[in-house]
């Protein structure tokens, strides 16, 4: 068996990946709720048992790694959260 030749000098190792501002956060929040209006409110999801105002839409359940929708105790799948993925990538394509 023949020895490959390295396709070129190896990348440099990535030293800092900047967080992302909160008025970045915002802008990207604001996006996904106009782009998937039914899942509205995924990417605010509070921690399981939040209780504060306004409502959340949905809950966070860190233990389990779940995400609960608030109305009726729905756990998202990871099918819809794919299928609201791209119905986002879509919409921000456009």
């Amino acid at each position: 068996m023949t020895r490959r030749k390295p396709f070129g000098k190896a990348l440099p190792p990535v030293t800092e990946f900047p967080a992302p501002t909160e008025q970045e956060l915002n802008v990207i929040s604001a996006t996904w709720d106009r782009l998937v209006p039914q899942w509205a409110g995924l990417l605010d999801a509070k921690p399981l048992g939040w209780e504060g105002t306004p409502a959340p839409r949905f809950f966070r359940d860190e233990i389990k790694q779940q995400t609960i929708r608030a109305r009726d105790g729905h756990i998202v799948t990871n099918k819809e959260r794919r299928a609201a993925m791209e119905i986002y990538l879509d919409g921000l394509r456009k």
